[in-house]
């Protein structure tokens, strides 16, 4: 029997340079292999850091994806941070794995900070915050991603709000969890992505987006989750569009409801992130994205391609490449996913795993 699965997400791609006149974003990355972690300590545990040196203020925005592998009954909260010490009570994301077989799930979060000129460390963090039968043992593969846009100069500004809602009732009209609104002087894109972490009954199923509204989009444009019992209600998300912005005040909104699969009480818990990346039309920065829907995808045998962008790019610079949604697939079926730069990936490169 062939495994079949089903792909809703997107593709998207960001290349950041510099231009004369416009200061430069640059990017730093750093990846995430570590393996048979001991998680038990009061303490958080560095899983990687990665040091930056920039000349001037601003803002960077600092991302940590990946999935985990831990033992059922362990909560592993996991975060992006520039302080090594801090607590698993500041903002993190968590993970909880279904049982010894499932035991594998992916996570995303981000964080925005401001910068002065000088030397400046950041972290991918790890800590077992709730433990009710498993070892506190889990490994941990994924990206630690630094982005720095320097003070506003009409080239590239990024925006963060945090996401903090509780019990929220999402039998009725769309939900706003939050909204951000920016202004810009000129023309541009804007990548718009919202991750972490929700909490919601067992027989619920939970729709999330970003959007300029908050009508129900459909297909690609949203990513939804279920938890699967009362014990396991914890569940992550990643969602990111990208948008043509004229000049001007412009709202962005992540939304969610409850209307396909209503057998839980209808409430749900969201802690995550929503951040705004902006790239002026005519700087050296590209930003392209494309929808993904696969129906029904054989992928036991060689890798098959979900999606594809194709960049021009005029000068050198550092592509950030993000594939992000749903897979839909059969039981006892583990899908490898992955953003890569050619289509003939292998695991060992680097991926995402979901069963």
């Amino acid at each position: 029997m062939k495994s079949l699965a089903i792909v809703m997400a997107a593709l998207a791609v960001c290349l950041a340079s510099s231009s004369p006149g416009i200061a430069r974003v640059d990017v730093w990355h750093q990846g995430v292999v570590a393996a048979d972690v001991d998680l038990r300590s009061q303490d958080v545990v560095i899983l990687a850091e990665q040091t930056i040196s920039v000349d001037g203020p601003g803002r960077v925005l600092v991302q940590f994806d990946g999935h985990c592998i831990a033992e059922p009954g362990d909560i592993i909260a996991l975060a992006a941070d520039d302080d090594a010490h801090r607590g698993a009570g500041e903002a993190y994301t968590s993970v909880m794995v279904y049982d010894d077989d499932i035991d594998t799930a992916p996570f995303s979060h981000s964080r925005v900070f401001d910068v002065a000129p000088g030397s400046h460390t950041f972290y991918a963090l790890g800590q077992n915050i709730q433990q009710f039968g498993g070892s506190g043992v889990a490994s941990v593969c994924g990206s630690l991603t630094v982005t720095y846009y320097p003070d506003w100069d009409r080239g590239a500004r990024v925006w963060h709000r945090g996401v903090n809602a509780s019990e929220i009732d999402l039998r009725g009209p769309n939900h706003a969890l939050a909204q951000q609104t920016i202004g810009v002087p000129v023309a541009g894109r804007a990548l718009v992505r919202f991750d972490g972490f929700a909490t919601s009954s067992a027989g619920d199923r939970v729709d999330t987006w970003v959007g300029r509204t908050l009508d129900l989009p459909g297909g690609d444009d949203m990513t939804a989750f279920e938890a699967p019992d009362a014990d396991h209600e914890l569940s992550n998300y990643s969602h990111a569009r990208v948008y043509a912005l004229e000049a001007g005040l412009h709202d962005f909104y992540v939304g969610a409801s409850n209307l396909v699969e209503t057998g839980g009480d209808g409430h749900a818990s969201f802690f995550g992130n929503l951040t705004v990346q902006f790239f002026a039309a005519g700087s050296q920065a590209i930003v392209r994205n494309t929808g993904v829907v696969r129906v029904f995808v054989s992928v036991r045998g060689a890798p098959v391609t979900q999606g594809q962008v194709t960049l021009d790019a005029a000068h050198a610079g550092t592509a950030i490449v993000r594939f992000e949604g749903i897979c839909f697939a059969a039981p006892g079926v583990r899908i490898h996913l992955a953003a890569s730069d050619h289509p003939g990936w292998e695991p060992d490169d680097g991926c995402v795993r979901v069963e």
